[in-house]
């Protein structure tokens, strides 16, 4: 009896660290199949976020691209005029004067950007010179620069009348007193087009002359508060 316990004894000794190692075993292999699905996931998350990265720096530069070709419908010399755009982008000393017909005009840098900008999502369709005179969009301006820094100008350039005898600019029967940038942008360039409002109450916050609540009210929202704490501005609302 004695002899079989002995026996026994290490008979299950071995049974027990043979089946922890198999445990161990299996753990492992778990564990690596972990590591690797996780190694795995991780390296497909980062090559989608560099691609995603990757793709959004290319259609940037593709866009930028499209807009500098663009501009050969405006200058004579749009080539010479990119040149030296991106010259003076790095810093060089360059001076950029367009060309259209026998009319020489001068640009800094931000206002040949934004009027190649403007033609391309279509606000400018023409600059041309006319016996020494200028248009933009067949309307004659005095300098290029104020159809980027005057509202009023680039408002006529875009269809809207300034009625002197009543004094309000107007256009599709939109009437302000005063022109000003955000009309424009909200108007023209559809600041608020992703917004659905139909049907919707609106709280319009910092309302400023009540052009935003305006243009909610010509969306269809079903009621809109115009709020704005500036006393000239809401004066202006008023009007």
């Amino acid at each position: 009896m004695l002899l079989l316990l002995t026996i026994h004894q290490p008979i299950l000794l071995i049974r027990r660290v043979s089946s922890k190692a198999m445990c161990l075993r299996k753990y492992l292999k778990i564990q690596f199949l972990h590591d690797m699905i996780n190694w795995k996931v991780s390296l497909y998350i980062m090559a989608s976020l560099l691609f995603v990265k990757a793709k959004s720096i290319l259609i940037k530069i593709l866009t930028k691209a499209k807009k500098a070709f663009d501009s050969r419908r405006l200058f004579n010399n749009w080539l010479k005029l990119l040149i030296k755009y991106a010259l003076k982008r790095v810093g060089f000393d360059a001076k950029l004067i367009a060309r259209v017909n026998k009319c020489a005009l001068e640009l800094n840098p931000e206002v040949f950007g934004i009027i190649v900008d403007r033609f391309s999502r279509g606000f400018i369709k023409s600059i041309e010179c006319i016996n020494h005179k200028l248009f933009v969009n067949g309307v004659e301006v005095n300098n290029i620069n104020d159809v980027v820094y005057d509202p009023g100008t680039y408002a006529r350039v875009l269809g809207w009348t300034y009625d002197a005898v009543h004094g309000f600019w107007y256009k599709d029967n939109i009437k302000f007193r005063y022109m000003r940038t955000p009309i424009l942008e909200i108007f023209e360039e559809d600041m608020y087009e992703i917004l659905d409002v139909k049907g919707k109450i609106v709280v319009d916050i910092g309302a400023y002359i009540g052009d935003s609540a305006i243009y909610f009210a010509l969306k269809g929202v079903k009621r809109v508060f115009a709020i704005e704490p500036h006393p000239d501005a809401f004066a202006e609302m008023l009007d």
